[in-house]
């Protein structure tokens, strides 16, 4: 509002006070004569009600009187303001304002930018039943596992594991105690597509497996035997290497090798879990080399080949001598996938110094999966509202043996499974599994022995 409106409204309210003036006069002078010149004609309610009607007159025009004050009062606030009293200080204003739309701009992008790059989290979670002969049935929280990954830059990345199994609380002393895994924990160098340097604990590339071990990604809840006696995953270490990719004339390869602590004595007569080194402390002086390169003929076909050698004895004399191989190929609705590996041993003895170490670990699994969904479910609660719900069947036969395990004479330890299971996924990423193990064993058992048994999960990855 301007001068003008203000001047029109004192006007107003000028005008409007002469009329109440002349008003109350009017009715002064009227209620005057009625009372002195014509009193036989004026009663007393006539009086009393003359009397009323001045007063509501003279209430309502302070009220008006009120109201226009007021509003004279704000404009004149406004009109004395100092923000804006000319054109140069209204354009200096603008210029103002327009330096700090710049500067908000560009903290947004910063901001954008940090996001982009910001760290990405991911969790797997697998619930199971099972119920295996010669043991009660029970529910099972297998695992909870946080999957962390982002990028500081463009060339600098990162990536965490850290998984919890059966972890009801932290409390080592409680019979309800899990166990807490950091499985990764690594930064990365970009310096091109085909050598990327990597820091930290990380999975080792030693089978394929090994490195895509979620239970969301497979199609059978149980692993094979030899990925838990053989090849100890989920295998983690911490050392330094690199990978990279790189394209072929008429193939693309990827590739890892590190080098890490590697395994320790602590190898036992049925597996290689517990000869895991731990990430802050090695056995011996000697580090592993440990690698796998995988290529790709065609989208279908995946042939990888891994290796591994080091020092497991704490007299930093024996070497441990790994290699391996896997295949994983995808012909219309199925998928065959298959892994073989064998851990040469050199004489040596085992962490407790007396016991000599086995000649050899070696196992391997052959799977066949068959992937389709009958088109009359998708109006029912299976298929409404998924756009790509999948039925899987699902056959492996796995093997693993430990040869000569120095502890008795009584031969090799083998173990045999065959397992035959079925899952629905609504999503690819949400799967229910429903599997049964068939078991046999020779000498000493590597994990189930003998027994048969039941596994029913619920796995997901959000």
């Amino acid at each position: 509002m301007n001068i003008r409106t203000i001047q029109e409204t004192i006007s107003r309210f000028a005008l409007l006070k002469c009329g109440v003036l002349l008003k109350r006069l009017s009715i002064s002078v009227v209620f005057i004569l009625v009372t002195l010149i014509v009193p036989s004609l004026a009663s007393a309610d006539d009086l009393d009600n003359l009397a009323k009607q001045m007063q509501s007159m003279e209430q309502r025009h302070q009220r008006e009187m009120r109201d226009l004050r007021a509003q004279i009062e704000a404009l004149t606030r406004q009109q004395t303001s100092p923000a804006i009293t000319s054109t140069a200080q209204l354009q200096e204003r603008v210029s103002d304002l327009e330096e700090e739309v710049e500067i908000i701009h560009d903290d947004d992008a910063g901001i954008l930018e940090r996001m982009d790059r910001a760290v990405h989290m991911d969790l797997y979670a697998s619930i199971f039943f099972k119920d295996i002969e010669g043991d009660n049935s029970t529910f099972d929280a297998n695992k909870l596992d946080l999957v962390l990954s982002g990028s500081l830059s463009e060339r600098l990345s990162m990536g965490a594991e850290v998984e919890f199994e059966r972890t009801a609380t932290v409390d080592p002393d409680s019979s309800r105690s899990g166990d807490i895994e950091l499985e990764q924990a690594w930064l990365e160098y970009y310096i091109s597509e085909g050598f990327r340097p990597r820091f930290g604990v990380v999975l080792l590339p030693f089978g394929k497996f090994n490195l895509n071990h979620y239970e969301p990604v497979r199609d059978l809840s149980a692993r094979p035997i030899m990925m838990r006696r053989i090849i100890p995953t989920s295998w983690s270490d911490v050392g330094f290497g690199f990978s990279g990719s790189k394209q072929l004339k008429n193939s693309f390869i990827r590739y890892q090798a590190y080098v890490v602590n590697g395994l320790t004595a602590e190898l036992t007569s049925t597996s290689t879990r517990s000869a895991r080194s731990a990430f802050g402390k090695d056995n011996n002086d000697n580090k592993a080399l440990v690698g796998r390169v995988a290529l790709f003929p065609d989208d279908d076909l995946e042939l990888g080949f891994s290796a591994y050698q080091g020092k497991y004895d704490n007299e930093n004399d024996a070497t441990i001598l790994g290699l391996g191989t896997d295949v994983s190929y995808s012909w219309k609705r199925f998928e065959f996938l298959g892994e073989y590996a064998q851990f040469d041993v050199d004489d040596g003895l085992l962490a407790d110094g007396v016991t000599p170490a086995p000649d050899e670990y070696q196992g391997f699994y052959l799977q066949a999966n068959y992937h389709f969904w009958p088109s009359s479910l998708n109006d029912t609660f299976l298929g409404r509202g998924f756009s790509n719900p999948t039925f899987t069947t699902s056959l492996r036969y796995g093997r693993a043996q430990v040869r000569n395990d120095g502890t008795a004479a009584i031969g090799d330890n083998d173990e045999d499974r065959w397992t035959v299971g079925f899952n629905y996924r609504p999503i690819e990423a949400y799967v229910f599994k429903f599997e049964y193990l068939f078991n046999s064993t020779e000498n000493e058992a590597l994990e189930m022995g003998g027994t048969d048994g039941l596994l029913i999960s619920v796995n997901a990855a959000f």
